[in-house]
């Protein structure tokens, strides 16, 4: 009872403050006298990313939906090469000190610095845009939790009207408690308890198992037991489409290595090594054993192709992979979850007039466009990285 209480009580309070942030919002809008930020600063990962972000400012700002007063900045990690927080601070103390004419004098200023660039190395779904720019956030750390938090505490939230169902057709059924974001799913689809599937299409006789999160799919007639798939189209080479798909347990921490036995999918990544006969040298390339650095993942000409590798990776980490799929497993060129992280093939547009659409969704290959009633120019989906042919 005490417990209900309290939670009642934590979520009037984050109602209430949610409502106060999105009034001075409105009001640093409107009134030219409100208080504003002088310089908001952004750090990026990388120049791709650092572009992503320009062009979500840029396009806010000719929307009138930033205040005017406030002067912004996107900042990458130089040369694509991580720094850190502490590192991306003295960058924006640099930049601010030699070409904004502040000269290290820094008093009297508001300066807001946002740092956006993190490899969100436990949630690796997100870590090829980041979550900046999603429409909603909340923070939660792991994979784990951003699934407790989906399919068990979401009636927590409602205070900002989240629901486990966003833009899908799909209907869960009774005693099965499943989040679908911007989904896609037929009738003959099955999902158990515990699932969440985001920005992905789910066709024919395809079943998920407990404790699935799917991420920029298309799945049609398989099987997933208990894991994360997460679909990348890499940078072109030579003109030719590249495809991974990321696999890996919620439970999973991409941070742990093998020396403090970090878990992978069914085991842990000894075991993963110990039942299939392979060396560390077949996976690591350097000294960091890391789930993060290990070299997982096909790159293969199709996304079916790589989902099929990534279910052999379950098999795998269970004693039950067929020894002549090992082999050539072992024989392709593989990423890991760093390396496709720095070579996705993901851009970000702005919204897209109606009369536009045609041109818009003729330039990449697949897109799934989506966005709520009344966020126009506020807010865009740009967590929808990979795309179906699909327009809302």
């Amino acid at each position: 009872m005490i417990n209900d209480q309290y939670k009642k009580m934590k979520n009037l309070f984050l109602r209430q403050s949610y409502i106060d942030a999105w009034e001075d919002y409105q009001r640093s809008i409107r009134k030219k006298s409100f208080a504003q930020w002088d310089y908001i600063v952004l750090t990026a990962s990388n120049e791709e990313q650092a572009n992503a972000f320009r062009s979500q400012i840029t396009y806010r700002q000719n929307k009138n939906v930033l205040p005017c007063k406030t002067k912004y900045l996107v900042l990458p990690d130089p040369d694509g090469k991580r720094v850190g927080s502490g590192g991306a601070t003295l960058q924006v103390l640099r930049k601010l000190a030699e070409q904004e004419d502040i000269a290290g004098d820094f008093h009297n200023k508001r300066i807001l610095v946002i740092h956006s660039g993190g490899d969100s190395k436990r949630v690796p779904q997100y870590s090829v845009c980041g979550k900046l720019f999603s429409a909603e956030f909340i923070h939660f750390g792991t994979t784990r939790e951003l699934l407790t938090l989906l399919t068990d505490e979401i009636a927590d939230y409602e205070y900002l009207d989240w629901k486990p169902m966003v833009f899908t057709n799909y209907k869960a059924e009774k005693n099965v408690q499943a989040a679908v974001h911007n989904a896609l799913i037929e009738k003959t689809v099955q999902l158990s308890d515990k699932c969440y599937v985001e920005n992905s299409c789910l066709r024919g006789n395809t079943v998920l198992g407990e404790d699935c999160v799917i991420s920029q799919l298309e799945l049609k007639d398989v099987t997933i037991p208990s894991m994360v798939l997460h679909g990348i189209e890499l940078k072109r080479e030579n003109g030719e489409k590249r495809y991974i798909v990321r696999a890996y347990g919620v439970k999973d921490n991409p941070k742990k290595t093998l020396e403090e036995s970090g878990s992978f999918l069914a085991g842990n990544l000894q075991s993963f090594i110990n039942l299939n006969n392979l060396k560390t040298e077949d996976i690591w390339e350097s000294e960091d054993h890391s789930l993060w650095k290990a070299k997982l993942y096909p790159v293969t000409e199709s996304q079916e192709k790589a989902v099929s590798w990534a279910l052999l990776l379950h098999s795998m980490s269970c004693e039950k992979a067929d020894e002549v799929k090992v082999a050539e497993w072992k024989s392709l060129k593989r990423y890991s979850l760093e390396e496709s992280f720095q070579m996705d093939n993901v851009i970000f547009i702005p919204y897209q007039n109606k009369i536009n659409l045609i041109y818009s969704l003729n330039a990449g290959d697949v897109h799934w466009c989506v966005n709520a009633k009344g966020i126009k120019g506020v807010n865009c989906p740009s967590n929808v990285y990979s795309t179906k042919s699909v327009a809302f």
